[in-house]
């Protein structure tokens, strides 16, 4: 758990300056389990989030598609 603000307020604040606003974020997070989001990424306020513990080719997919990272 983060302390004083939590990643969704971190989220806001990045958005909210024009320099950052574009800059993708992935959340990982501990509050949901991989079994309520059925191992696979999915969407809090139209953002990817991971439940942790993270599978390591899921986060690097997830990376790939929300950051428009091509695989070589």
């Amino acid at each position: 758990m983060m302390p004083g603000m939590d990643g969704g307020a971190v989220a806001a604040l990045l958005q909210a300056n024009p320099v950052l606003a574009e800059i993708p974020m992935v959340f990982l997070t501990a509050v949901v389990s991989n079994k309520e989001t059925g191992g696979h990424e999915a969407l809090i306020g139209n953002m990817p989030f991971l439940a942790k513990p993270v599978d390591l080719q899921e986060l690097i997919g997830c990376i790939e598609r929300h950051a428009r990272v091509e695989n070589p």
